[in-house]
């Protein structure tokens, strides 16, 4: 029997975090990962996977942590993302701060949830605003290391 590594899903897990042309669909791993992936290669995947493995063009949507979908960094920085999220825009200071995965406080105002982080107008990453404090969801294996003044 041949073993599936991926299986097609429903786009709408991702839709409130992205917005997807006809030519892409959204595939699901073994782990839970969510992947958007070109329609066109879609009969081919399987042997695609197996030949080239991390080559694939892929963009990493998010994996499932119970019910909800906790969406990746590369899908906070590639074309799909949908301007209907909420986002907080920060100054270089704080920038810098959520860079660095250092505490931080959003406004009240701001809905809770997943958020993107955003500097003049480019996005940052990921973090769930929780109301008295924030879930940083940039990569830990690319924060700054270095203290800024």
């Amino acid at each position: 029997m041949k073993k599936t590594f991926f299986k097609p899903i429903a786009t709408s897990v991702i839709e409130p975090y992205a917005v997807l042309p006809e030519s892409r669909v959204v595939i699901q791993s073994q782990k839970e990962v969510f992947c958007i992936f070109p329609k066109a290669f879609l009969p081919d995947l399987e042997q695609l996977y197996v030949s080239f493995n991390d080559a694939l063009p892929i963009v990493e949507a998010g994996i499932m942590k119970g019910e909800n979908l906790i969406p990746s960094h590369a899908l906070a920085l590639s074309f799909f993302l949908s301007d209907r999220l909420p986002s907080v825009s920060l100054s270089l200071e704080e920038s810098l701060q959520y860079l660095s995965r250092e505490n931080m406080i959003f406004p009240s105002s701001l809905p809770l949830g997943i958020v993107r982080v955003m500097y003049n107008n480019l996005t940052l990453g990921w973090a769930k605003h929780l109301g008295n404090r924030v879930n940083n969801y940039y990569p830990q294996s690319s924060r700054l290391r270095m203290k800024w003044k």
